[in-house]
């Protein structure tokens, strides 16, 4: 976060208290949780098809690399920064703080992001291994000789 490492360390704690406290919201609520339930309903729903491996190792990414580490490690860093009120803070303790958190919070970030983008890849994956099957399938199922020859080499 390059930007909000250039504040001075009052302003970087009020700066990270502002955004924990506006990211609590309906449509971050939807878009963080929704993937609890359908990760695993995907997997479910394709457990007999090549794709099942790769959904549940999203899931499985999912809710250990993102979920856990967002309410295990993030959330703990959010409510402690949240009680502190910086106005009644010595500079000496706020920098104390800022060191303490950044340095946490960052590096957790970092392994959300990281693994998200994973999760992101093997459900990419699954989808294209489905839309390879569904063409496979529908070629074999044509009559076309040509095509078949073409299939086969």
């Amino acid at each position: 976060m390059p930007g909000l490492a250039l504040l001075n360390d009052e302003q970087y704690l009020a700066a990270m208290q502002a955004m924990n406290r506006a990211i609590l919201n309906p449509v971050f609520l939807v878009c963080f949780l929704s993937p609890l339930l359908l990760l695993p309903l995907a997997s479910y729903l394709h457990y007999h098809y090549s794709q099942f491996e790769w959904l549940l190792a999203a899931t499985f990414l999912y809710y250990i690399g993102v979920i856990a580490v967002t309410f295990f490690g993030n959330v703990p860093l959010n409510e402690h920064l949240d009680k502190l009120n910086l106005s009644q803070v010595s500079i000496e303790e706020l920098s104390k703080e800022r060191m303490v958190f950044e340095k946490t919070w960052v590096h957790l970030n970092n392994v959300r992001t990281v693994l998200s983008t994973v999760v992101a890849l093997l459900m990419l994956y699954a989808c294209l291994l489905s839309q390879k099957q569904t063409v496979s399938k529908s070629i074999k199922e044509t009559k076309s000789p040509s095509i078949q020859n073409t299939i086969n080499k």
